[in-house]
């Protein structure tokens, strides 16, 4: 990561000076620990002056890398993709509920185009039927006609198919106008599902846009890992850097009182704190080691000096 690199190239460095340098003091102390009492000759002071220089460049470099970083994790690019994400989510879950809806609208009016035809074709043959009786009733009629010499049998053939042929007519009339309004809905459902089989086309490509929201999880989901090391990196810099800050403060006090007392306060911090992932490296970590190899020596010329 760029924020891990730019620390181990711009703060570690510093970082390793300022432990050599306390090893360096931690070595006047154990060998001119005598002079340790005198306040006026200081030995070893001047290398925590440079210590103390390097912690400070070791804080300001720490400080500008975090400062980096808090302005990246304050954009907005992580946000904008999660509403963008959740916008299309939204939009299929909508799709898929319209589709549902019109694929069930979609049938039903196929079901009552199909009664509709049914009953169409009902009229059509109810017409035929008609038609053709009130054809034969006329014929009987015109049979009526030619027999008018008998008017005994002419004339009731005559009066009893003119009765049928009106009935007939009547009754083709009726089924005529009912045709005509079975006609007007049948064509009225045709066209509506017509647009009814539109949407659902429509809708099933939207739904393809599903496909598009499965790569826009992908990018959220690796964008949110990203987040996630930014964060990381957020939370050691600022660690690291509270560590610094501290060790920066302790060793001012060692410049303004260079004394045992002090430079324990020194040591018992950097031991706390300074073997974190990201104060390490090969040569701060072979500079540790020596650190604690001669801590015992120190603490015991400490004591004696105390004593």
């Amino acid at each position: 990561m760029e924020y891990l690199r730019n620390f181990k190239q711009k703060v570690l460095p510093h970082y390793l000076k300022m432990i050599t340098l306390v090893v360096s003091v931690i070595d006047v102390v154990i060998t001119e620990s005598a002079e340790f009492k005198n306040d006026t000759t200081l030995a070893g002071k001047s290398d925590v002056e440079i210590a103390h220089n390097h912690i400070q460049k070791a804080v300001e470099e720490a400080q500008e890398i975090k400062d980096m970083l808090d302005s990246d994790t304050e954009e907005s690019s992580l946000k904008d993709l999660q509403d963008e994400v959740k916008t299309w989510r939204e939009k299929l879950q909508a799709v898929e509920k319209d589709l549902v809806l019109l694929e069930a609208e979609q049938q039903n009016r196929k079901d009552r185009i199909e009664k509709l035809r049914i009953k169409r074709q009902h009229e059509d043959n109810a017409l035929n039927t008609t038609a053709a009786r009130k054809a034969a009733k006329e014929t009987f009629r015109n049979v009526g006609r030619g027999m008018i010499i008998l008017p005994f049998i002419g004339i009731p053939m005559i009066l009893g198919a003119s009765k049928e042929i009106k009935r007939c007519k009547d009754l083709i009339k009726q089924t005529e106008e009912s045709k005509g309004k079975l006609k007007v809905k049948y064509d009225q459902e045709k066209k509506d599902l017509e647009d009814c089989n539109k949407k659902i086309i429509d809708l099933k490509i939207k739904k393809l846009e599903g496909v598009s929201l499965q790569e826009k999880e992908k990018e959220l989901l690796s964008l949110e890992k990203e987040w996630d090391m930014l964060f990381d990196a957020k939370r050691n810099i600022s660690n690291n850097l509270s560590y610094m800050m501290n060790l920066k403060e302790l060793l001012q006090v060692l410049l303004r009182r260079y004394n045992p007392e002090n430079m324990c306060k020194v040591i018992s911090l950097i031991e706390a704190k300074g073997f974190e992932d990201w104060l390490h490296n090969f040569s701060i970590d072979r500079k540790l080691s020596e650190l604690n190899e001669k801590l015992p020596q120190f603490y015991n010329t400490f004591s004696q000096n105390r004593n």
